[in-house]
């Protein structure tokens, strides 16, 4: 929540006490410290985050601010693979927010969900997620709210029905307005999603171009998470491109730059990325010991999709050794948990369809 929102919060608010006002204006220093930190430095942010619900508690008059604490950890809870308590904790965010959507709060459990849901592959709900978060974010009028909304509605959007180009001007819009406001960690982060979005659509000399600025402005305003973030389409770029010696010779460097500020998922990122190097250089024992790595974050992480690509991966390599016993233990591991993630996006399906029925019977209520 930025500090203009959260000021507009205390003044809109009448408490019956000033220690009332007084813990208002805490709890939403607490929430604008955290979110202004929460990509560079995730687990000081969370506790702020924290800090704020506890303080909230249950008191009517802090329901915006808790909002905004609840999709700030949400924030932190998905990047750290916790999909479904970030999911709860979107929608925990959007419920206190019936009676009014001028909240950056709702903007950010929006475009969090978008994220989530798009990378569940339920491309639909995301962009409609996305685009309720641009719809608040332009009622809201704040510039930093509405870059990010627009760089997740531009990333949701394309597809394979819709075009790159008309998708790239929502992304290049919102770096435009970030530069503008001097937000240059978010800005390294939209620069990064652009590529992405290039990478998805093959562009991968125009992806390659926007990673690079991702890297260098991350690097520039020395940012481990948002590097790591960079770091890791680069390198999936120029494999894509068939550069796997250049691609290798980075990955290792990255490797030991990794700083406890960054989530160990990122770790696993780079172990799937060397293991497909190492496959192609027909260094399978030590791809197998990179997918094995990474599968045991994965665990722990429980994330049950990156743990089937993994299984995929490992499958791959068994067959081209022809120990079909093995092979057919990852593959059968790899269906399961495939048919894990198909259930598991149905029931976020339905758990949001549920609450959707939920918020519109409390709106009118409201």
């Amino acid at each position: 929540m930025t500090k203009s929102q959260s000021l507009q919060t205390l003044e809109n608010t009448k408490p019956s006490t000033s220690e009332h006002q007084q813990l208002l204006r805490e709890i939403a220093e607490l929430n604008t410290s955290a979110q202004k930190i929460r990509s560079r430095y995730p687990e000081k942010a969370r506790k702020l985050y924290k800090k704020a619900l506890a303080l909230s508690g249950n008191n009517d008059l802090f329901l915006t601010e808790k909002a905004a604490s609840l999709a700030g950890m949400a924030f932190l809870s998905n990047k750290n693979g916790d999909v479904d308590i970030a999911v709860k904790q979107n929608f925990d965010a959007i419920s206190l927010l019936v009676k009014s959507s001028h909240s950056s709060a709702i903007i950010d459990a929006y475009t969090n969900l978008a994220w989530i849901f798009h990378t569940f592959g339920d491309y639909s709900g995301a962009l409609e997620y996305a685009n309720n978060a641009l719809r608040a974010a332009e009622e809201l009028g704040d510039k930093f709210w509405l870059a990010i909304a627009l760089d997740t509605y531009g990333f949701c959007f394309f597809s394979d029905e819709n075009d790159i180009n008309e998708a790239s001007v929502y992304q290049e819009k919102a770096i435009r307005i970030l530069g503008e406001i001097k937000n240059y960690n978010s800005q390294a982060r939209v620069y990064n999603n652009l590529a992405d979005t290039h990478k998805r659509a093959n562009n991968l000399d125009t992806a390659l171009s926007f990673s690079q600025i991702s890297l260098e402005l991350a690097t520039k305003i020395s940012s481990p998470y948002v590097k790591a973030l960079a770091s890791g389409t680069y390198s999936e770029i120029l494999i894509l491109m068939g550069r796997f010696s250049q691609a290798k010779k980075y990955l290792d460097e990255i490797s030991g730059e990794l700083s406890d500020e960054v989530p160990i998922m990122f770790r696993a990122f780079i172990l799937l990325s060397l293991a497909q190097i190492y496959t192609k250089d027909a260094k399978t024992k030590d791809a197998k010991l990179s997918l094995l790595e990474a599968i045991e974050i994965f665990q722990s992480a429980k994330s049950i999709s990156q743990l089937s690509a993994a299984h995929q991966m490992l499958f791959e390599i068994y067959e081209q050794e022809q120990d079909y016993v093995q092979a057919i233990k990852c593959l059968k591991i790899s269906s399961e948990l495939n048919e894990k993630v198909l259930s598991e996006k149905s029931s976020k399906q339905l758990y949001a369809n549920k609450f959707v029925a939920k918020l519109e019977i409390a709106r009118r209520d409201a």
